[in-house]
């Protein structure tokens, strides 16, 4: 069993997988992320392969390319996916950003928890 290092949270992140034995990158979408890793929703490739991700943070900033490695094949939504492993080493600058964002995340699916317990009358 996989044991991850890090805590993933649902994010609808854009970006794309860029292979060197594909054509042209594939455009994708991240349904969770981490700082270790993330769920590649739109491509997958066998239990270790390599690739470079890619990715839109909304934060304002140029994309974040990461090298990344499959760890497993999956499925989300009816559609192909993989769990992949950010390969390193990667910048400490790419580690900090990638954790602002994550705590910027988990503000809002707090905020947005507290809302719902609002409009159900719920004490949060």
């Amino acid at each position: 069993m996989e044991r991850r290092e890090a805590h993933r949270l649902p994010v609808r992140l854009e970006g794309r997988v860029d292979r060197h034995s594909d054509p042209k990158p594939t455009p994708i979408q991240v349904a969770d992320l981490s700082v270790g890793g993330c769920l590649i929703v739109g491509w997958t490739a066998p239990p270790g392969t390599p690739a470079r991700l890619v990715l839109d943070l909304r934060d304002g900033l140029a994309p974040l390319t990461l090298r990344v490695r499959v760890m497993r094949q999956a499925e989300s939504e009816g559609r192909p996916a993989a769990g992949v492993r950010f390969e390193e080493p990667y910048p400490l600058a790419a580690e900090t950003r990638l954790a602002k964002v994550l705590r910027r995340i988990e503000r809002e699916l707090a905020r947005s928890r507290e809302e719902q317990a609002e409009e159900g009358g719920e004490t949060p």
